[in-house]
């Protein structure tokens, strides 16, 4: 018989092993007491992290104030030395140095106190001061020390005796001819000014300042409170300079201005006297650190006191359920693969007993489906009309299907592992390659183009999908990818995108086209008032008197401005361009008084024009429309500042490359070129902005038209030239117009023509137009002429007056596009009533459009909108001089 243990060993036993409320407890302090030393770390490094980023930002502040001053200074010995060399200075001509002086001041008025003195210290001239010439100046000591100078000076700071300013004197040495030293130009400079405009100081650290020490060690700016310590002396200066010897900066701790610790960074500035420095209060850098600290110390506390009580908690509730639990998972651990847990203890233990038993059935179940779905994804694979592969974690292809295998031509052996990258286009192989290591590394699905070899030799685009697998435990396993055959859709996605832009764009210029016409149409209308009364008065007007020239002026303009319409007309499709030989030096003299009112009160429009002709093919329309929305353009790009604009002409020898980058350039042959350039000095622009400049309608003002440039773009295709433009965003922009030349004198550009010999008509004509205006000049016109008229504001109206009077006029004024009845309907019926009528039709425009429907129909003559006395009469003299 085999006796049963007794109640004391059983006791004995359990207290020997480790209950689960011990375990719970030594498992919570064992995750807790690393988690505490993790976040000491973790504080401690926050400590080195924060100290380490403010000392970064300190140098960064210092390096961009060493920078800003640096380039200061750069830019001011730039300035000097080529003010320096020019021909006023050396020659010491002091009419021709005050003229450049107040160029240059206005240039750069940072230097207004500029002066520029000889070797004795006598002023010869000065922007802003104008000592007496007989007074030397040398005794003042820091203009005497810059005198001295043979090089670029920037002495140290002093306090200036008229308003205790502090400041600072740059000079730079004026030689002649010979290379002597003849004089020396002086700039007293304000350090408050250096403060303010070249210092920065960080906004994200409270106690920081910002200095510039000279080599002396006195204070000559600083933010804050410039004009509290300027002229003080650097604590501890010896010992910082002294830590510049082997490194170009450095950082350490220091006691600033006010005795408090602080943290420094220094450098010195090269080719100056200068030192600058940025420094921070040391208490600041550790604030935000020792913050985290007591922050993070009270989270530890509170998460360690609830972890102790929910262990306590639960540790016994969960003792004796697990137990059993515990045994059946070794059961299963040891390979007993049947065996199944006891469903006891408190719910939730049951149902995780439960769940356990379900879990080993379910994976039998598992199992047998995994070996099912092998064999289902081999058949479905095969079967589909894409390219389907499998890869191995480690990126090696471990299957692909037989579509693959189809494709390429190649044997399952050739494209395994990585035999096929080796069908992947040259051009796309290292690059497919390494997004494919890149994704497989990171276990992120993709997508991704390349060219792929197929058997009959052709490489076709396809766009791999891949998709990582993950087990049931989230591991990685590998990839799955499919790829399909894009090459037939880029190319159609390709022609249906340049079909939209052609489509686009031709709508663009349809919209454009409607109005140009719309406005050619009213503005040839308001021009045709202004030259008719400009011409009756000039008629008022004696001769050679300078009323007389002032409506010559305002003819030439008119002229001038219906010449832009005829411009917008052709835009419109509603017009033809006129090529003859053209000057383009001439032309662009012919329009400089229009360029002149056209631009800036601010901008100085300058011209470079070439000493020789330059002659191109083109229309003298579009060519003044070209030049004028150029500078126009520069202009608004100067703004409300002071600017220069320069138009210039030439010739260029322009070779391949230089056409590749420009615009329209796409079919010009490599040689010479003449070009018309218009170059300012304004805002410029930036690349996605000078992308867009020449699209109808895209504009940067704030009220802009928006076609100006698109103009200038027609202009240019039209006369088979191409641009090229220049820009930055602060240092303007330069466009450079290139047309091919021409070997053939230029034809002479129109002028205004003298009034003919004066003749005078008699009888009644009828007017017909919808414009009031119109109407109402061509009756004064006409009666200058000795001619009654009529007036019909529509053609309707025009034939009832006719027909009830056919026999009462010698002419009929036709205007050609009126609303309710137009000018050919209108024609039509006059003709019907009288065929032996002498119609003249009225146009914006040109003859050869606004005709070409008459031609045979008996039209008697053709003036066009707007005309002059002079044209009108010469007309109506033609047609009423014919017989009948």
């Amino acid at each position: 018989m085999i006796d049963a243990p007794s109640p004391a060993r059983h006791v004995t036993a359990m207290r020997a092993r480790p209950t689960i409320f011990s375990r719970l407890v030594v498992l919570g302090l064992g995750v807790a007491l690393p988690f505490v030393g993790v976040l000491g770390w973790g504080l401690y490094d926050q400590f080195r992290t924060d100290r380490a980023t403010t000392l970064s930002e300190l140098q960064l502040i210092r390096q961009v104030n060493e920078r800003q001053l640096r380039a200061f200074a750069e830019s001011a010995r730039f300035k000097l030395r080529r003010l320096a060399a020019e021909d006023a200075l050396r020659t010491n001509d002091p009419a021709r140095i005050d003229e450049r002086f107040r160029e240059f001041v206005a240039l750069h008025p940072e230097f207004l106190n500029l002066a520029y003195l000889n070797l004795t210290g006598h002023v010869i001239a000065a922007a802003n001061i104008r000592p007496a010439p007989e007074t030397s100046i040398a005794d003042i000591p820091p203009i005497g020390a810059a005198l001295r100078a043979s090089d670029f000076y920037i002495g140290p700071a002093f306090a200036r005796q008229i308003d205790g300013r502090w400041s600072c004197m740059i000079a730079q040495p004026v030689t002649n001819s010979a290379g002597q030293r003849i004089g020396s130009l002086l700039i007293p400079l304000n350090l408050t000014d250096l403060s303010t405009s070249v210092l920065t100081q960080p906004r994200s650290l409270l106690s920081s300042e910002v200095a510039v020490i000279d080599e002396q060690g006195s204070i000559v700016a600083r933010q804050p409170e410039m004009t509290r310590y300027v002229g003080r002396k650097m604590p501890e200066f010896t010992r910082l300079a002294a830590a510049l010897t082997d490194a170009p900066s450095v950082t350490l701790e220091t006691h600033g201005t006010d005795g408090q610790p602080r943290t420094l960074s220094l450098s010195r500035i090269p080719g100056t006297p200068w030192f600058v420095y940025a420094s921070v209060a040391t208490p600041e850098i550790l604030e935000d650190a020792w913050l985290n600290f007591w922050r993070t110390l009270i989270a530890i506390v509170a998460l360690l006191t609830i972890g102790a009580l929910l262990i306590a908690r639960y540790a016994r509730a969960l003792a004796r359920p697990v137990t059993a639990l515990a045994e059946a998972a070794r059961a299963q651990a040891a390979g007993r693969t049947d065996a199944r847990a006891p469903v006891a203890g408190p719910a939730e233990i049951a149902g995780t007993a439960e769940a356990f038993n379900e879990m080993v059935s379910a994976r039998q179940r598992a199992e047998a489906a995994v070996r099912a779905s092998e064999q289902r994804f081999r058949i479905m694979a095969n079967s589909a009309p894409v390219l389907i592969w499998t890869a191995a974690p480690d990126g090696s292809i471990n299957f692909l299907n037989e579509g693959w295998l189809t494709f390429t031509g190649r044997s399952m052996e050739e494209e395994i592992g990585s035999g096929w990258s080796d069908g992947i286009h040259r051009e796309d192989h290292d690059r497919a390659l390494e997004l494919y290591q890149r994704y497989f590394a990171q276990h992120e699905p993709f997508v991704i183009e390349y060219r792929l070899r197929r058997h009959d030799g052709e490489y076709r685009l396809l766009l791999d999908h891949g998709k990582p697998l993950l087990g049931p435990d989230q591991q990685f396993l590998g990839y799955i990818g499919v790829c399909v055959d894009i090459t037939d859709l880029r190319r159609a996605e390709h022609e249906r995108h340049l079909l939209q832009k052609n489509i686009q764009e031709t709508q663009k210029l349809e919209s454009l086209g409607v109005l140009a016409g719309g406005i050619a149409h009213d503005f040839n209308n308001l021009l045709t008032s202004i030259l008719g009364y400009a011409s009756l008065t000039r008629l008022d007007a004696s001769l050679g008197t300078q009323s007389a020239q002032y409506l010559a002026q305002i003819e030439r303009a008119s002229l001038r401005a219906a010449d832009l319409c005829k411009q917008m007309l052709a835009y419109a499709g509603k017009g033809r361009f006129v090529v003859q030989h053209v000057n383009l030096n001439e032309l662009v003299e012919d329009t400089t008084q229009l360029l002149r009112v056209s631009v800036s009160k601010k901008a100085s429009l300058r011209f470079a024009l070439a000493a020789e002709p330059i002659t191109i093919q083109a229309d003298p329309t579009q060519m003044r429309q070209l030049v004028m929305n150029l500078v126009i353009n520069a202009s608004e790009a100067i703004g409300d500042r002071s600017g220069t604009i320069v138009v210039a002409t030439g010739l260029v020898h322009a070779d391949a490359d230089y056409l590749a980058r420009a615009h329209f350039a796409r079919d010009l042959p490599v040689g010479e070129y003449c070009f018309l350039e218009v170059a300012d000095d304004g805002s410029g622009m930036d690349r996605d902005t000078a992308a867009r400049i020449f699209d109808p309608f895209f504009t940067t003002k704030f009220a802009g038209r928006g076609l100006g440039l698109a103009a200038v773009q027609g202009i240019v295709r039209g006369h088979q030239g191409a641009i090229n433009v220049y820009s930055e965003p602060g240092r303007g922009t330069t466009f450079k117009v290139l047309f091919p030349a021409a070997v053939q004198a230029p034809d002479a550009l129109r002028r205004i023509s003298e009034p003919p010999l004066a003749w005078r008509g008699n009888g009644t004509i009828l007017v017909v137009d919808d414009e009031e205006p119109v109407r109402l000049v061509l009756t004064d016109l006409l009666r200058s002429l000795g001619f009654e008229s009529e007036q019909a504001e529509h053609g309707r109206r025009g034939l009832e007056i006719f027909r009830a009077h056919p026999g009462r006029f010698a002419a009929v004024l036709l205007d050609l596009t009126m609303p309710e009845m137009d000018g050919e309907e209108t024609f039509r019926q006059l003709r019907a009533l009288d065929p032996a009528v002498k119609v003249l039709l009225m146009s914006g425009f040109n003859q050869q459009e606004a005709v070409h429907r008459f031609v045979g129909k008996g039209l008697a003559g053709f003036v066009q909108k707007p005309f002059s006395l002079d044209t009108l009469c010469a007309e109506l003299r033609r047609v009423l001089a014919k017989a009948p």
